[in-house]
């Protein structure tokens, strides 16, 4: 199905226009009132989220088809694969927008709070089309919108060193990974003929992958994309810039963006190679780029690089980038798999990370807004100081590890099985280990929790508003009954992963 009509467009389109909507009042708002009211800013972008994930389901979601410009040529779909992406990058900025309101180092540049809410929002829209775009300079505008943004909100702090070089280092990482990825894109362009997605399928259909030209290209759109991903090893700015960054733009960061980026990088793989109609040929033209060998140098130095970097860290948040460098290998690793599997499989992961990853940040930012550190020595004793957030930190650190019973050893369980199945033993047990690796930094976060405090412990609780409360408990939930019941989540990856036109 085309859809190039107007009213076609809007209602594929209605969630991101709903928030572009939010933007401009919010960019009114800031221009009007003297004192910014953040709790104003935040119940509105909150309120606009909630509807925009209720229209995407209700409305989004049975307008399914390809996006066209009104002529022949297709820049998006919109997909099931999409719509589960769009659905887990809203969601998972409902919470970080959340998390804002924790966050002192953001609250503190008072003169500049509305600039902060409208930087955030602004994000979103690109974000969200990034997911469904099949044109790859589509895909290049909505990837750099979305990176020029980050770079602000890296520095967002003006009186933090650490902000200021996070922000610069930001820059000159990403516009370099940038200017790699765009001159990929070109030399693609220069052997097919096209932007396309559907039609760089058809050239490599013809050539099997032996135009060497081509080969150049899209090598340089992998080492732009693995940047974007934060893979090893690619991976060298991510925990400078999550240290730097205040907690709640690195919980953006780590959680969202990285959705995104691993929904634009499967589709670009899946696209491009005709995996479920022709799996031999899919083969054929894989070899002759490389792909495998490509994928798995990525997979495993990620892997590795990100597990042992973090044995030695003590500030929460340069753990929780190593941790994600490590979790984009295990990741990366389910785009090696050659059947219908591998979009289930690396669909399933991101939900799933997703979730504990960003309920790890919220758990992390209450305990630093209660602690005033970022360190984890400061850490000692607030599990019996704050039970509540301490016991949901465990279950999403456990979950995070891969253990039972939680969805992250079932979701880790998955992908091994896929792996071995598709012949990649070695690359399952390489992740076992790492999985094995990741328990001690792990445990040594949950051990200092519950660590006497070298002065006596206050008798005074920590209190936070209910919302948060409620929030714990909605990412708390899903990551334990899915550790007990995964079926939803196989159902959901397996039915609505359709990459449209492919599968």
């Amino acid at each position: 199905m085309i859809l190039n009509t107007t009213k076609e467009l809007f209602l594929v389109y209605l969630p991101e226009i709903l928030l572009t909507g939010i933007l401009i009042a919010l960019l009114f708002t800031d221009l009007s009132q003297k004192k910014y009211k953040v709790k104003g800013a935040i119940t509105l972008i909150a309120a606009g989220l909630i509807a925009a994930i209720t229209i995407l389901i209700s409305v989004s979601g049975w307008m399914m088809g390809e996006i066209s410009t009104g002529s022949d040529y297709v820049i998006a779909v919109n997909d099931g694969y999409g719509l589960i992406l769009r659905g887990m990058i809203m969601f998972t900025f409902l919470v970080v927008i959340l998390l804002t309101y924790l966050d002192k180092e953001l609250l503190a540049e008072k003169m500049r709070q509305g600039q902060l809410y409208i930087l955030l929002v602004s994000f979103l829209p690109a974000m969200m089309i990034s997911v469904t775009s099949v044109d790859l300079l589509l895909t290049y505008v909505t990837v750099e919108f979305m990176s020029l943004i980050s770079y602000v909100l890296a520095g967002y702090i003006r009186l933090s060193e650490k902000s200021s070089e996070a922000s610069i280092k930001y820059f000159l990482y990403g516009a370099s990974a940038s200017a790699v990825m765009l001159f990929g894109i070109s030399l693609i362009w220069g052997a097919a003929g096209t932007f396309q997605y559907n039609e760089i399928r058809d050239f490599l259909t013809e050539t099997k992958g032996s135009y060497a030209l081509f080969g150049a290209g899209f090598l340089m759109v992998v080492l732009g994309m693995g940047y974007k991903m934060a893979s090893a090893p690619f991976h060298f700015w991510s925990p400078d810039v999550f240290e730097g960054s205040a907690i709640s733009v690195t919980s953006l960061f780590a959680v969202t963006t990285k959705v995104a980026a691993f929904g634009i990088f499967a589709r670009i793989v899946h696209t491009f190679f005709p995996v479920f109609s022709d799996a031999a040929l899919a083969q054929a033209i894989k070899a002759n780029l490389n792909y495998d060998a490509i994928i798995m140098v990525l997979s495993i130095s990620s892997m590795f690089i990100g597990n042992i970097a973090a044995l030695r860290q003590n500030n929460i948040k340069r753990l929780l980038a190593y941790s994600g460098i490590s979790h984009a290998g295990f990741i990366l690793s389910a785009l090696l798999i050659s059947n219908a599997e591998s979009v289930s499989s690396l669909l399933a992961y991101i939900i799933i990370y997703a979730i504990m990853n960003i309920g790890a940040f919220l758990t992390s930012t209450i305990l630093v807004r209660y602690s005033e550190s970022e360190e984890i020595s400061s850490f000692k004793g607030l599990g019996y100081k704050h039970p509540l957030t301490a016991v949901s930190l465990v279950i999403f650190v456990v979950s995070l590890i891969g253990l039972p019973p939680t969805a992250g050893f079932f979701v880790k369980f998955y992908l091994f099985t896929n792996l071995i199945d598709s012949g990649y033993l070695v690359i399952a047990l390489i992740a076992l280990l790492n999985t094995v690796i990741s328990i001690y930094y792990y445990f040594n976060l949950l051990r200092t929790l519950y660590q006497p405090e070298e002065k006596e412990i206050s008798e005074s609780v920590f209190s936070l508003p209910m919302i948060y409360y409620i929030l714990l408990l909605m990412l708390v939930t899903p990551v334990i009954i899915f550790g007990v019941w995964f079926t939803p989540v196989i159902n959901l990856s397996s039915n609505f992963g359709k990459i449209l036109g492919i599968n």
